[in-house]
């Protein structure tokens, strides 16, 4: 069983890039509307044991501490560690969720395809996560019919032409942030929006979209030195996750005009 503080993981728990036990191959993370009726079940199932058991809360608590500075709030250091930092935290998440469910993985909203939520996660909504406090935390969501035309058209197309790791970070991020607050409630409180289910598969898509243009920009990565590599809480740097050390891949690959490319 895995061992756990107030953080999400101890330094000396399970490492969560390690490949599935006892095969070559890697774990999958789907688009969320090719996912099997079981797939669904794994996913609400682990989420609502890890509530259950208090740990999801714990997750929560590492979003909440701003001071690992994920969030760019216009520094360039921020701005760097914003896609490395989520994708430690992504990577994280589903290695305390295999503990519930060995089979979970995090599948992905294309936002861009899908200018809504997925119709299975729309009434996913829980009791029970705390937040630093210890207050519950009521997960909500705007009542709004469609995503704006202006993030899902161009959006990704744009994304991939940048030949800059900074200006496509940036840019990405901007996009991101668009998208939460479109969501809405829960989803646009900047301390406490991995309460919502909905978080992980909109994080996973602007992984995928990273993952897509990194393979297209091998030589562009983060630009961190020292202290500002780690990615606190944990103990990972900014080079530990970069896609040639992934031990996942997406369904579908964003090409460089935007489309989804197997």
């Amino acid at each position: 069983m895995l061992t756990f503080s107030r953080h999400l993981l101890e330094a000396d728990a399970v490492r969560s890039f390690d490949r599935p036990h006892g095969m070559d191959n890697l774990w999958v993370r789907k688009n969320e509307s090719e996912l099997t009726d079981e797939e669904k079940r794994i996913f609400k199932s682990a989420i609502r044991q890890a509530v259950a058991s208090g740990l999801y809360s714990r997750i929560v608590w590492d979003h909440a501490e701003i001071g690992h500075r994920h969030h760019s709030v216009a520094r360039p250091v921020q701005s760097q560690r914003f896609l490395p930092w989520y994708r430690a935290y992504l990577l994280k998440f589903e290695s305390t969720m295999r503990a519930f469910e060995p089979r979970f993985s995090i599948p992905f909203w294309d936002w861009t395809a899908c200018g809504s939520v997925p119709n299975w996660l729309a009434p996913f909504t829980l009791r029970g996560i705390r937040d630093l406090n210890g207050h519950e935390i009521l997960i909500t969501r705007a009542r709004r019919p469609r995503l704006d035309l202006a993030v899902r058209r161009g959006t990704l197309g744009r994304l991939m032409a940048h030949t800059n790791y900074l200006s496509f970070t940036r840019d990405l991020e901007s996009v991101h942030n668009r998208v939460h607050a479109w969501t809405g409630g829960t989803m646009d409180d900047v301390l406490y929006s991995p309460a919502d289910p909905l978080f992980w598969l909109h994080q996973a898509q602007c992984d995928r979209i990273w993952w897509s243009w990194e393979r297209c920009f091998p030589e562009q990565v983060p630009g961190l030195q020292g202290t500002d590599q780690i990615l606190d809480p944990w103990l990972e740097r900014a080079t530990d996750v970069t896609r040639d050390k992934l031990n996942y891949v997406y369904t579908s690959m964003v090409s460089g005009d935007g489309t989804g490319a197997a």
